[in-house]
């Protein structure tokens, strides 16, 4: 990339990691922009603009404060592809770890496709609610996808494979060595199933049972309740006492319910 930008042939905006998630932040809850820290002002950052001109960074008047105030606009891919450790057959998924922009990505995006290293029963979901980031409704496609995010990592599932890192690496140091490495270990590859056995062919399966993870896990949390739902056995409200006929006269009789 970079190269291709020395080049001509790619045009580049450069923002933070603080503000270019500022930007997907804004678009995951549908405003059009979002402030960020006024020291970005004094930065070459806010300075130098490329192909986004003056829509790179935008500066108001605080209505609050009467301070100046910069903006980001906010960002919406047409698709975000993630990768997880678990999911549900609807899509529900589940992600724990350094979260980066993961959900954020995701969920200011048009369409997103979800791929996990597993996918469990539904019931795995309901248990552990406080892991999903993206709600099934949201999805467009999930992929049961294991070591899906090789050579990079999962936490829990296995580390980063540093020796395939290194060899990407030292790949980007000339045009040739990179289009070498893309027809050996992308073009080369069918699918991701070739793409891990031409691996185990280059570097045995010991070089991948090296880097899976061990077990460490979290203290379990109580989602227990004194009941599960509002209604009782008797179909009454349990903090009223009545039903939802009951309610609904009670409401008409105190001219409170509209239609």
């Amino acid at each position: 990339m970079g190269r291709a930008w020395k080049q001509g042939r790619l045009q580049i905006e450069d923002y933070t990691n603080y503000n270019y998630n500022a930007r997907l932040m804004a678009g995951m809850h549908g405003f059009a922009f979002m402030p960020v820290f006024e020291g970005i002002l004094h930065t070459d950052l806010f300075r130098k603009r490329s192909f986004m001109g003056e829509d790179k960074y935008r500066v108001i008047k605080c209505p609050f404060t009467g301070k100046d105030t910069v903006l980001v606009p906010a960002l919406n891919p047409d698709v975000c592809v993630i990768h997880v450790q678990r999911a549900d057959k609807f899509g529900n998924a589940q992600y724990w770890g350094a979260m980066g922009s993961v959900q954020a990505a995701a969920l200011a995006s048009k369409r997103i496709i979800i791929s996990c290293e597993e996918i469990v029963e539904h019931d795995v979901v309901q248990a552990s609610p406080h892991f999903t980031i993206i709600p099934a409704f949201r999805v467009n496609a999930v992929v049961e996808m294991p070591w899906g995010a090789h050579p990079s990592d999962v936490l829990g599932y296995y580390n980063r494979d540093r020796m395939a890192l290194a060899i990407f690496m030292n790949a980007l140091k000339s045009e040739a060595a990179t289009r070498a490495w893309m027809d050996e270990w992308i073009y080369g590859c069918r699918d991701h199933n070739d793409y891990l056995r031409h691996y185990v062919e280059r570097f045995g399966l010991e070089s991948l049972h090296a880097i899976k993870a061990r077990a460490f896990y979290s203290a379990p949390a109580n989602y227990g309740a004194a009941y599960t739902s509002v209604w009782d056995e008797e179909g009454r409200e349990r903090s009223i006492g009545l039903t939802p006929e009951e309610l609904e006269t009670f409401m008409k009789e105190k001219g409170v319910l509209h239609d």
